[in-house]
């Protein structure tokens, strides 16, 4: 699983990471959101960290 936000410095290196992935056959999630930035799970204030990491833990 990739995450990412649309204020990452790092958004579209992702994206093409993923396509790679997906080109060479491996399981790959890609998850786009909007008006975060790089690492943003590490904030624990921002209700959208919980949801990703806890959307990792439960697998999808």
């Amino acid at each position: 699983m990739i995450t990412t936000g649309t204020r990452d410095l790092f958004l579209n290196p992702n994206n093409t990471l993923a396509t790679i992935f997906e080109g060479t056959g491996v399981d790959v999630t890609l998850r786009v959101w909007d008006d975060l930035w790089h690492v943003f799970e590490f904030y624990d204030e921002l209700p959208e960290a919980d949801r990703s990491l806890q959307r990792r833990l439960d697998g999808g």
